[in-house]
C-alpha cells in the first residue's frame, strides 16, 4: 500500500493537481473495525455533466475512543492526521480505469478494486505505454476528493 501524502505527492508529479471538481453527492462515511478502515464515497461532476463516482478508504485508523455501540450508530473516527495513513482509491473516470492510474495503483495494493476489463486489456496502438513505471496515483477527482476530506477532519 502507499500512504496519503506519497499519492498526492505522485499524482501531483504526474500532473493531476487539486482541481475545483464539484461534488454532487457525498455518502456517509464508514468505518470497518476489523479492517481499521475509513471509507468515504462522492459523486464528482464531470464537465460532460457526466457523474463519477468516487471512493477513498484510509487504512490503520483506529477507533479514537469510539465503542462499539457508537460506530453501531453510524459515528466514524475523526482522525487529525490522515496524510500518514495507507490509503487506497477507485475512480470510474476513464483517466483513472484507462489512463494508467488503476494499473499503478493494482500494481502498489492501492487500488479498491480490481477490474477485468484492464487485466483482458489488449494494446491496439504503438502509442508509449502510459505509466509503464506503475506509479500509483490518483485521477483529479480522486485528488480533489482526498483533499475535500482533509480539509473536513480538520
Amino acid at each position: 500500500m502507499i500512504t496519503t501524502k506519497e499519492l498526492l505527492e505522485n499524482s501531483k508529479a504526474l500532473g493531476r493537481d487539486n482541481s475545483d471538481i464539484e461534488f454532487d453527492k457525498f455518502e456517509n462515511p464508514r468505518y470497518d473495525l476489523s479492517q481499521k478502515k475509513l471509507s468515504f464515497k462522492a459523486y464528482a461532476k464531470g464537465s460532460n455533466n457526466k457523474l463519477y463516482k468516487v471512493e477513498v478508504a484510509f487504512y490503520d485508523v483506529g477507533p479514537d475512543g469510539l465503542t462499539p455501540s457508537d460506530l453501531g450508530q453510524g459515528k466514524f473516527p475523526r482522525p487529525k492526521n490522515l496524510l500518514d495513513k495507507n490509503i487506497k482509491v477507485d475512480c470510474d473516470c476513464v483517466d483513472y480505469t484507462l489512463g494508467g492510474c488503476l494499473k499503478g495503483n493494482l500494481h502498489n495494493d492501492c487500488a479498491l478494486y480490481t477490474d477485468k476489463v484492464l487485466t483482458n486489456y489488449k494494446k491496439k496502438t504503438d502509442r508509449p505505454e502510459k505509466n509503464a513505471e506503475n506509479t500509483p496515483y490518483g485521477c483529479k477527482h480522486i485528488v480533489s476528493f482526498i483533499h475535500c476530506i482533509l480539509d473536513a477532519m480538520k
